[in-house]
């Protein structure tokens, strides 16, 4: 587990690695002579996801505005059919 695409790339890129990663990222010139895609078939992923804040504690600016992002999302992501 890496946490950067660009490390990522390199680790599978440099021997015999398997590794999950998007395909737009697999197919994009400046990494797909390195890589090998394997085609698979998979459904529709389900995620879930959850935010969990302090009632009494203050929250920064930061934190309101990312908390008021996931809010808009889960609305958009409801509605779509």
């Amino acid at each position: 587990m890496v946490n950067s695409t660009a490390g990522l790339v390199s680790i599978i890129a440099s021997g015999d690695f398997v590794g999950l990663l998007p395909c737009q990222i697999a197919v994009h010139p400046m990494a797909a002579e390195y890589l090998t895609v394997v085609p698979t078939r998979e459904g529709p992923l389900q995620g879930t996801l959850s935010a969990m804040i302090k009632a009494d504690a203050g929250l920064s600016p930061a934190v309101r505005h990312f908390i008021a992002h996931l809010h808009r999302a889960a609305y958009h992501v409801g509605r779509v059919t």
